[in-house]
């Protein structure tokens, strides 16, 4: 007689037993589904963005005054995919205008904010990324001539980077609910330049915690998406000695965000990070003067046509 007949078992029992195996076999699969977010936009697509990026900075200057700033900028951005290899993603992306709005009531210097924000404004910058979002290349192709129109401090490589808008993704496999951190750490050994005190030599010490968690999945813009927050916290120590002058800075940074990606494409249809940071730039010498500094930026990517 085996366990399945009675009088071991009965037909409830039985049926109990037959309703529970069955719907394990039905859900475990759905618990356990797995997700590898890479860029896969086929080839010639085009895509439209709105970005924008609202900072508030408050900082001393030299002679002890303080300087407020709080500065609205919104960018429309037209990205076209050039093509995708096993390696990278390539694309060119075409900046429509940018928007400056803030609070600062001196013309120059609202003229040269809104310069400043429009060098790529007409230009085509083509952006090679792997296929998890890290930056490999970044040209222009149109001259932006930003030092015609800004001075001899800048330069065309100072902005390009602005082009890559494709958010870093996850190398990892993904399910819904995991939680997991990333830290990296490094010890840099950099060198300046100042006029007056020739070229200083130093260290640098720069470390960040990230801790991720994928949410859940939603459906926008009737692309099925994979949501992901984050919480981070970075920092940078940096000592320069110059032949008559000490310069010390330290940087302190928190951030938060929310992605949300297209699962069969990796497009990013939603990004928003906050981000504050605290900074002091400490300078002994002839002259000496502590400098404080803080930044808060909120920034969101908007993806709204194809």
């Amino acid at each position: 007689m085996s366990f399945f007949e009675a009088p071991y078992f009965t037909f409830s029992m039985k049926l109990i037993v037959f309703i529970t195996i069955a719907f394990s076999v039905c859900t475990v699969p759905m618990l356990a589904q797995e997700y590898q977010l890479r860029y896969d936009m086929p080839e010639n697509d085009s895509y439209r963005f709105k970005q924008v990026e609202e900072t508030t900075a408050l900082a001393q200057s030299n002679d002890g005054r303080t300087v407020e700033i709080d500065r609205k900028t919104t960018r429309y951005l037209h990205l076209t995919v050039e093509g995708v290899s096993d390696g990278a993603i390539t694309y060119t992306v075409l900046q429509d205008t940018a928007i400056v709005e803030e609070n600062n009531e001196d013309p120059r210097v609202q003229r040269q904010n809104l310069l400043s924000q429009n060098i790529l404004t007409g230009k085509r910058i083509r952006v090679r990324q792997s296929r998890t979002g890290d930056i490999l290349e970044t040209r222009a192709l149109d001259p932006l001539n930003a030092r015609k129109a800004l001075g001899p401090a800048v330069n065309d490589a100072m902005f390009v980077q602005r082009a890559a808008i494709l958010p870093k993704l996850p190398e990892r496999t993904l399910r819904v609910n995991i939680q997991w951190t990333e830290q990296r750490g490094d010890t840099l050994q950099p060198t300046k330049t100042l006029p007056g005190y020739g070229t200083g030599n130093g260290v640098r010490y720069i470390g960040s915690s990230t801790e991720y968690t994928v949410d859940g999945t939603e459906t926008l813009q009737d692309r099925d998406c994979l949501v992901l927050t984050w919480k981070s916290n970075g920092s940078m120590e940096e000592a320069l000695m110059f032949e008559t002058l000490e310069e010390f800075n330290e940087e302190f940074t928190k951030g938060s965000g929310t992605m949300k990606i297209a699962l069969e494409s990796g497009l990013p249809l939603w990004v928003e990070v906050y981000s504050d940071q605290e900074t002091t730039r400490a300078i002994f010498g002839k002259q000496t003067s502590i400098i404080p500094a803080s930044i808060s930026t909120h920034t969101t990517l908007e993806f709204f046509s194809q």
